[in-house]
This record gives structure tokens, C-alpha cells and sequence, in this order.
């Protein structure tokens, strides 16, 4: 029996809404498989929109979180357009579809792997006409992969916190209903689900790069390697290695008719000269003689075969893991490279040297937003310095005091001030940050990983002029010199809070519009590389703190005995323990008479007796009474 009239119709949307809502809030839930009935009595949906609200009434099984969202955005897309295809049609796949197929084919191209996007049933070819239920599956299987190549253009192919404890992301989740409604309203689907790639100018050079790399027209001259380990080549020596070093630098040998007119091993001027002139370019004193440096030098650019394309694969897929607006106004840090940029309006404003954290102290990979800009800061020490570097003591010029049992200590401002004269605040889950350093000679060396963790700048009082300017008030160079010659502690708030991102990239444009790559400091690269590959990888091990040696006596406390006192003299004061204790003096005693007279006199014999009734004093705290 059918309602009809508004009442018949109310309830019909008030029921859909139900549905809808309940399916949506719990996805697990089974749904009878009902079909949307119009007024007057007949069935309203076409034979394959009944089929695929069929497919999406069924019950659903236990999956992951990123296959719920998918399935969640499917449910509500489906339900606000009255279960309408997008990719299908009554003869088959329409033109959607085949673009979607062609941007799956192409996915290559962005440091994406198309066997990611598998379709079984879209590109399956049966011959034969295809049934309401066959178009449906076809239906949500493309819509699920078109959902699933935008989430992974968008964030990457793997969460950065599964292949390293310094390696964090910015996620930010599609929202899937409302990228299927525009995809069945584009006609542009190509360009819309490429539009979810990074749009950074550096993601594209490194896309041009990756062309170039797998284009097999494409051929890289290939570098001579120098024997990294040899005897010092100096002018007149004869030695196999110069003969691979005269190829390296390609200097010919003058020929008489043909032949040679000396030995390629010999070291004569002519190869001098060009050793010379490398060693300049590199920024080696120009002696022209070959020693570990130059060799180290000559080998810099050699890689394995096939390492620059996995390099570019890794940073493209970091560049994922980036907001997808860096900000108009942002801070840039670049591990592998030790630099440090502010941009505004899109462009390069300030770029310094920076040194950042040891092997055994990385620098992490996030993003945040600076706040405070402190002058003449106090250094809290973290704790795994004082435990593994202090040895749970207050050097001299420091401050320190106890907090629930642990130890704190600080630095006050002043010249030997381990942040120097400011630093930069944004808070992280870290606890790292940019701050100046009273050690400037760091900053000539070319691999500048020498700290615990944050982020040493070379000119931190223009730094600290550049990031007021943007996030303070235009007159800053009379706000910094204000603060710069005093010793007092000042902290300023800024207006607009700077987004900064700590990045590690090892491909970068430079420039004169090449890339150049970087050493991989912390082998964040040889990670992504073994994942992408399909390796395991394992995250670091974590710091391990030294716990302090305690030298309190031992608490054994009974229950009714608050103190403990009872149970401790019982434990410390047994008869065995009184027996040893009358030994070990009785010893002592021998000792000091055997070996010193003055030692063995009576008054001295009695002081030492005092002494040690006052170390047997009770004391089950350490407190020295």
C-alpha cells in the first residue's frame, strides 16, 4: 500500500534524510536494500543507479581508516545525487572515464606508480553486453580510485611518521563528496585531478627533471671515478691514479705522429694546471696538488646508476608532505643543504647559513608557525643533555634547581649564552628552534651538522630584522639595536605568526635553473627509497636518557609505619650487618697504626669514631642532616 499526497512525499524525504544520516555516521551498519519510490508508485531510479544503491546498502566489512573515508565519501555522494553514475552509461564507460584512465596512465610522470590504481573491472574486456550490476561495480570502482589518486597526489603515498621518528606531515584529507560532484560536473577531469599535485614552483622543476631522467633519449656523460684512497699526486710523480685523473679532468697527452710523447701516468704542468683550476672551482686551495680532499672532490658529483631518479622520487614525495599553501609570508629551512630563506609575495627576501642537529641529534622534518622573537634568552637545558652530558650537575655560571624530583637547569643571558643573543620561537612537539650561537667559526665549514636539534643562524640580528618587519611593524632595525645592547631578558609577540617549515630536500633549483642535489645528512632518502621500493624500514631507536645514580639509602616502608624507620634500621642494623661493620673497623684500625703514628693517637682514633656514628646517622632521603 503507497501514500500519496505531501504527506506520502514529507515522509519520504524525512526517511531519506534518515537513511542517508544513519549510513553515514556508521557504515558498518546493514541497510535494507530498498528502492526510492515516486509518488506515483513507480520505481524512480534507472536499473543501474538501483544496482549501485544496492552496492552501497550492503553491509560493510572491517577495513582501514583510509578505505572508511573513501567508502563514507561514496555513501554521501551517491545519496545527494539519487545514486547517478559519473563514469558509466547503458553502452559501457563514457569519456570521464577515459580521461580518468589516461591520468592513471600518466601518473608515472608525478612520482606516482600506476600499479597503485589497478582497475579489475574497468579495463576488464568481457564482449559481451554489460549487465545493471556489472556497470555498477565498474561505477564505485572508478570513483573509489579517482578518490584514492587524489588522496595520494595530495598527501603522498606513505605517512611520514611510519619511516622516521624526524619525519612528520601536514595531512590534509580530501573531501570526497564534494571532488565527485565537481568531477561530475567538469568536463576538465584530467586537469582537475592533476590540479592535486604540489603547485610549488621547485615540485615542477623536480617534475621537468624527472622527464629528462626517464626520457631513454636522454644520456648523462658518465664521470671517471677517482681512486678515493692513494698516495699524495704531486708534479713530476708517476702513478697509475694520474693517468685516471688526466681522464677525469680531460687533459690530453701531445702526440708526435700518433703516439703519445710521455707516459698518461706522468704528472706534468699541463695536468697541473688543470688540477689547479678545479681545485678553485671547488673552493680548494689551488696547489695543484691531489691529495684525499681533491680526490673526495673529483668523486663528489658519482652516483649508482638509477640513484638520481629514486633521489627525485623521494623529495617529490616530501614535497607531499607539505602544506599545500606554504604562505604568502613563510620561513623556509633546507637541512641537507644548511640555508635557511624568508619569503614574501612569492619571492626570496633573506637567505643565510644555518647549522643544524648531528646524526645523533637530527633536526626534524614539520611544519609550524613562529610566534615570539625572545632577545637575550635564557638556554633551558633539555634533559638529555643534563643526564647524558652534565652528569646530573650544575656546571659553573648556570642555574639550577629541583622540580618534583628532577632536575632543571638554565644558562642567563650573557656572552658565553649557549642561544647567543635571540632566538626564534615556534612551539613544536620538538622543542627545537632558530637561534644565534656564540661559535661563528661553524659556519665556514661546508656540512654544518654540529648541534642538538635546532637551527644555529649565521646573522641572527638580521634575521631577527626581517621576521619583525614581516610580523611585527615595518620600523624594526631600531626595535632590534634597542634590545641587542643590553642583557635583558625581552620577549616580542609577534602580530602575524610566520609559517615555517623545517624541509629536507636533496634536489633543489638553483638559480641558473639547474638542480643541484645535496648529500643525504640523515639518509632520509635511502628510507623512502627501500619503501618505495617496497623494503621494510624501521624507525630509529629512541634517546636513551642516563638515569642518575641515586645514593639515598634504601626505603622499605611497612604499613604502618609511615617513616619506614623500623624496617629500615632492621635491614641496615642485623646482627650480620653489625658483625661486618665491627670487622671492617677493626681493620681500618691496624691500617692507620701500622701506617702512621700521628694517625693511630687517640684523639684522632676518637674523631674518626664521631665520623662514623655521624655517617650511620639516619638519613633515607639524601638530604645530608
Amino acid at each position: 500500500m503507497f501514500l500519496k499526497g505531501k504527506s506520502s512525499f514529507a515522509l519520504l524525504c524525512a526517511a531519506s534524510a534518515l537513511y542517508s544520516g544513519v549510513l553515514m555516521s556508521s557504515p558498518r551498519v546493514a541497510f535494507a536494500e530498498t528502492i526510492e519510490i515516486g509518488v506515483d508508485g513507480t520505481d524512480k531510479l534507472s536499473p543501474v543507479s538501483q544496482a549501485i544503491q544496492k552496492r552501497l546498502a550492503s553491509k560493510f566489512r572491517k577495513i582501514s581508516k583510509a578505505k572508511k573515508w573513501s567508502r563514507g565519501a561514496l555513501v554521501q555522494y551517491y545519496a545527494d545525487t539519487e545514486y547517478q553514475p559519473i563514469w558509466v552509461d547503458s553502452a559501457g564507460i563514457n569519456n570521464r572515464a577515459q580521461s580518468l584512465l589516461r591520468v592513471l596512465e600518466r601518473s608515472p610522470k608525478y612520482g606516482l606508480v600506476s600499479s597503485d590504481f589497478k582497475t579489475k573491472y574497468a579495463t576488464a574486456d568481457t564482449g559481451e553486453a554489460l549487465t545493471s550490476n556489472m556497470l555498477a561495480r565498474i561505477e564505485l570502482e572508478l570513483s573509489l580510485v579517482a578518490l584514492k589518486y587524489m588522496d595520494t597526489a595530495r598527501n603522498g603515498r606513505f605517512e611520514p611518521t611510519k619511516l622516521s621518528r624526524f619525519m612528520n606531515g601536514t595531512r590534509e584529507r580530501v573531501d570526497g563528496a564534494r571532488a565527485l560532484e565537481k568531477l561530475g560536473r567538469s568536463i576538465m577531469v584530467m586537469a582537475y585531478l592533476e590540479s592535486y599535485h604540489p603547485s610549488h614552483p621547485q615540485f615542477r622543476a623536480l617534475k621537468k627533471e624527472l622527464a629528462a631522467l626517464q626520457n631513454p633519449a636522454t644520456k648523462t656523460e658518465k664521470i671517471i671515478k677517482v681512486p678515493s684512497r692513494g698516495p699524495t699526486l704531486k708534479p713530476g710523480m708517476i702513478h697509475t691514479d694520474v693517468a685516471v685523473v688526466r681522464k677525469r679532468l680531460k687533459v690530453q697527452i701531445p702526440q708526435n705522429e700518433g703516439a703519445d710523447l710521455f707516459n698518461p701516468a706522468l704528472y706534468d704542468a699541463t695536468l697541473k694546471q688543470a688540477v689547479a683550476q678545479f681545485q678553485e672551482s671547488k673552493g680548494l686551495k689551488g696547489d695543484g696538488i691531489v691529495g684525499r680532499r681533491t680526490r673526495m672532490a673529483m668523486n663528489e658529483g658519482i652516483v649508482a646508476e638509477g640513484w638520481r631518479k629514486e633521489q627525485l622520487l623521494a623529495n617529490m614525495e616530501r614535497w607531499r608532505w607539505l602544506p599545500d599553501r606554504l604562505g604568502e609570508n613563510h620561513i623556509l629551512v633546507n637541512i641537507p643543504e644548511y640555508k635557511v630563506r624568508v619569503f614574501s609575495g612569492g619571492k626570496v627576501i633573506h637567505k643565510e647559513r644555518v647549522i643544524v642537529g648531528k646524526i645523533a641529534n637530527k633536526t626534524p622534518f614539520f611544519s609550524d608557525k613562529m610566534e615570539t622573537v625572545v632577545f637575550n634568552p635564557y638556554w633551558n637545558v633539555p634533559q638529555s643533555i643534563i643526564a647524558n652530558e652534565m652528569n646530573y650537575s650544575v656546571p659553573r655560571g648556570y642555574e639550577g634547581h629541583y622540580n618534583n624530583g628532577m632536575l632543571h637547569v638554565r644558562q642567563p643571558p650573557g656572552p658565553r649564552n649557549a642561544l647567543g643573543k635571540v632566538k626564534f620561537l615556534f612551539p613544536n612537539k620538538h622543542a627545537v628552534y632558530l637561534h644565534d650561537t656564540p661559535s661563528k667559526s661553524l659556519f665556514n665549514s661546508k656540512a654544518r651538522a654540529f648541534s642538538h636539534g635546532c637551527m644555529r643562524v649565521r646573522d641572527p640580528k638580521r634575521m631577527a630584522e626581517v621576521i619583525l618587519s614581516i610580523g611585527y611593524k615595518a620600523s624594526s632595525k631600531s626595535l632590534v639595536n634597542r634590545h641587542w645592547n643590553t642583557l635583558k631578558n625581552a620577549q616580542l609577540r609577534l602580530k602575524h605568526k610566520i609559517p615555517i617549515h623545517v624541509t629536507y630536500f636533496t634536489a633543489w633549483l638553483g638559480q641558473d635553473g639547474q638542480i643541484k642535489y645535496f648529500n643525504d645528512v640523515y639518509k632520509h632518502d635511502k628510507r623512502i627509497v627501500t619503501a618505495l621500493n617496497g623494503g621494510r624500514v624501521y624507525l630509529e631507536p629512541k634517546q636513551v636518557i642516563k638515569k642518575p645514580v641515586s645514593r639515598r639509602a634504601p626505603e622499605y616502608y611497612a604499613e604502618d609505619d609511615f617513616w619506614g624507620y623500623d624496617n629500615y634500621r632492621r635491614k641496615r642494623f642485623s646482627s650480620r650487618s653489625r658483625k661486618n661493620q665491627r670487622q671492617a673497623n677493626r681493620y681500618r684500625k691496624q691500617k692507620h697504626s701500622r701506617n702512621n703514628f700521628w694517625e693511630s693517637s687517640p684523639k684522632p682514633r676518637r674523631q674518626a669514631k664521631r665520623n662514623r656514628r655521624r655517617s650511620n646517622s639516619f638519613d633515607p632521603f639524601g638530604l645530608g642532616w
